[in-house]
């Protein structure tokens, strides 16, 4: 029997119900699931961004670390003064967690296909201090012949320099005062910044900073594609490094001792007026052969002058002329005041010319100076500002004291009369150095040989100690010199003095720094290693000494946090000041907005070293 229509429509729709309802469950289900996958997926990118950014605080926080560690070890306690800090991986890459730590990076100034980092800490001396050198008197032209060494420089933006930062209104030769087309009004003062140059014509942002956008010191892809990509450069093959890299406004060095048994106390400067007091100071600290010497040289002056002096000339009775009981001279109650010469030169003056013996006014040596310059006069007394007067006054003083003693008797030191004072000012430590001097000792003619001679093997023993321990200036800190251990070729060539063909010498006998070799710290203590390892003379040497040394005590560093595996990186640098107890950051900026800088394989790793930094 068939059914109706109707019956057949009837009996098929809970088939169809049931159909649709499953297929509504298969969409309600693959809904869900994508949405807890979309959950999943979401949370696992939340970790990982999570993760990330822990990460980040992390070498973060060992960058940062590193620099309050680099801080510490310049001090007394730290002792990294004793070690070596220009490439140093023991020192300058430590661990602070398991896995990460901390890397303090610098560029080699002279980098080569196998090296262009090292370890360790710049030298703010090596570059040239702006502020320094404009109060340099512009008719010998020295400031401009020094910055006329870097790339790109013209005489005109040099004067202009120049111009922009010294005291007066005087245009230079190629320079430019309020008068000039300008729209802006030159400071007539110390620099505030770098950026400042910026404000001068003909100084550009390319000019200021180079190729280097991201400050790591070496030439990445982006650096050397012409015009494809930030920054715009030459595509040359070679890091054009900005007028950034070769000036500094802060570098300095503290006239302090950094002797591990005399760390901060002041150095001994041998131009002190009083030659009763220099006479003790130095008898307590070097010894009684060294005091005669010392006192005799300012009494007296060298036989030789100094131009010409060497190690010649035999005989002498040195030092055994000098009786303990010379020292306690003649009780004049006058010998607290008696006075001694005040001299006109400068910190570091001229050191081409002899002392000689000039007059008690107070010698000055005829020559070129340096770029280091004095802020008072060397002996550090007060000073009216003219030799003559100064004499004079100290003359009247001691006549005073004389006369109300009841006494003209004299002074005594080491058995010679040193009531007079000194006829000669010392212009160089160099000077003493295989000098000889006449002296009267217990009334007889007597002549001194030096303590300190010019054999390299005598130099390397005695520089350290020499150059530490005395000074011919009373400033408390000495700006100005270029450190020769770490400064790029072009800032050597226009040191004042410095002979052709020598700054090629020290860049080739400097590498050997980077390979470790026993010894090289020791090597470069102070930059006399250009006399003992024979680059110049005796007389070469004291008319760089004003202009050059082997440490400055103002450094810069970039620290690198990062870890073992990958991840991300952090970059701080900061200029740190020592020549306090406590030393200062100066300046700190942050590097990471620029970039890494640092790829994972270029940083070594912390998985064999343990967590706590050695002291």
């Amino acid at each position: 029997m068939q059914l109706s229509v109707h019956q057949q429509r009837t009996s098929t729709r809970p088939g169809r119900t049931a159909g649709s309802a499953l297929i509504l469950v298969l969409v309600v289900i693959a809904m869900l699931s994508l949405g807890a996958y979309t959950f999943s997926q979401l949370m696992v990118t939340e970790y990982r961004a999570a993760t990330a950014a822990g990460y980040q605080h992390a070498v973060q926080g060992w960058a940062e670390s590193g620099l309050e560690y680099v801080a510490a070890l310049l001090t007394l306690d730290g002792g990294g003064w004793e070690a070596d800090l220009y490439h140093n991986p023991a020192l300058f890459h430590l661990p602070v967690e398991e896995g990460g730590g901390f890397t303090i990076m610098a560029p080699l100034e002279t980098p080569s296909e196998n090296a262009v980092l090292r370890m360790g800490v710049m030298d703010e001396s090596a570059r040239i201090n702006l502020n320094a050198i404009a109060g340099i008197d512009p008719a010998n032209g020295m400031a401009r012949n020094l910055l006329m060494g870097l790339p790109n420089m013209t005489e005109e933006i040099a004067d202009s320099i120049l111009d922009w930062i010294d005291s007066d209104s005087t245009t230079r030769e190629y320079g430019a005062e309020a008068e000039s087309d300008s729209l802006v009004m030159p400071r007539n003062g110390p620099l505030q910044s770098l950026e400042e140059l910026m404000m001068i014509p003909g100084v550009t942002p390319i000019l200021l900073y180079g190729e280097d956008a991201n400050r790591n010191g070496r030439l990445d892809p982006n650096e050397n594609d012409g015009e494809l990509s930030l920054p715009v450069d030459n595509g040359d093959d070679v890091l054009d490094l900005g007028w950034a890299d070769y000036f500094t406004l802060v570098s300095k060095e503290s006239n302090l001792q950094h002797q591990a048994e005399t760390y901060g106390e002041p150095r001994l400067n041998v131009n002190e007026q009083l030659l009763t007091d220099l006479y003790d100071q130095l008898e307590e600290r070097l010894g009684p052969a060294e005091a005669l010497f010392i006192t005799a040289y300012r009494l007296n002056g060298p036989i030789t002058p100094a131009a010409t002096n060497g190690n010649s000339g035999t005989g002498g009775t040195g030092s055994s002329s000098s009786g303990g009981s010379s020292t306690s001279g003649s009780r004049s109650s006058g010998s607290g005041t008696s006075g001694s010469g005040i001299g006109g030169t400068p910190s570091g003056g001229a050191t081409s010319g002899g002392s000689g013996n000039s007059s008690s006014s107070g010698g000055t040596s005829s020559g070129s100076g340096g770029l280091s310059q004095s802020r008072s006069g060397s002996s550090g007394t007060a000073t009216t500002g003219n030799s003559t007067t100064d004499q004079q006054l100290l003359g009247m003083a001691s006549n005073l004291a004389n006369a109300l003693g009841g006494t003209s008797g004299t002074v005594t030191r080491g058995g010679m009369d040193v009531s007079a004072g000194g006829s000669t000012q010392i212009n160089s430590i160099y000077d003493l150095i295989g000098a000889q001097v006449n002296a009267t000792i217990e009334g007889q003619q007597t002549m001194l040989e030096s303590p300190w001679k010019s054999d390299p093997g005598s130099l390397q023993q005695a520089l350290p100690l020499l150059l530490d321990t005395l000074t011919t200036t009373a400033d408390p800190e000495i700006r100005g010199r270029i450190n020769i251990n770490q400064a790029r070729r072009e800032v050597l060539v226009g040191i004042p003095n410095m002979p052709e063909g020598v700054p090629d010498a020290i860049l080739s006998i400097r590498s050997q720094r980077v390979a470790g070799a026993s010894g090289t710290a020791d090597r470069f203590a102070t930059a006399g290693w250009l006399l003992i390892e024979g680059l110049v003379d005796l007389q070469t040497m004291r008319q760089l000494d004003s202009s050059i040394t082997g440490t400055g005590h103002v450094v810069r560093v970039q620290v690198v946090g990062h870890g073992d595996k990958p991840g991300p990186i952090a970059r701080v640098e900061a200029i740190i000041d020592t020549t306090q107890a406590v030393p200062q950051v100066i300046f700190q900026r942050n590097l990471s907005d620029l970039g890494r800088g640092f790829q994972q394989g270029d940083l070594p790793t912390f998985s064999d070293q343990a967590v706590s930094p050695p002291r």
